[in-house]
């Protein structure tokens, strides 16, 4: 539950309005694709702290968000995340999008298909 609080960043305070398009549709395309799940994805209407849309879904029996940065605002929720004391692993391209499922093992097969690096928040600040 630690990683689903702070993944999604339950930060619903304002943050930046959401992007034009959703931003995650190709990272959940591969996943679909892959047939490891994320067929019940559903794109989050809300306003999350740096973030411009989460995107929640099914992988592996467990309940997974996936969300897609600007550049410019990755950092800042890493860093926002550390500082409010989640140091947890995410996979991640340490550039604009995280992905946080309940475990390691699906961790790693979402990587297989969608690549990245599991990392810990704490080590992108």
């Amino acid at each position: 539950m630690k990683r689903i609080v702070a993944l999604s960043l339950s930060l619903l305070l304002v943050g930046n309005p959401a992007f034009g398009a959703n931003p995650t549709t190709n990272l959940v395309s591969k996943i679909q694709k892959s047939g490891i799940g994320c067929l019940d994805s559903k794109l989050e209407k809300i306003k999350i702290l740096y973030s411009p849309a989460r995107t929640t879904c099914t992988i592996n029996d467990e309940q997974t968000n996936i969300e897609v940065y600007s550049s410019s605002n990755f950092k800042k929720a890493s860093k926002y995340l550390c500082k409010s004391g989640f140091d947890i692993p995410i996979l991640t391209d340490k550039k604009t999008w995280s992905i946080v499922p309940d475990t390691e093992a699906t961790m790693q097969s979402i990587q297989k298909v969608v690549g990245g690096f599991i990392v810990s928040t704490c080590s992108l600040k």
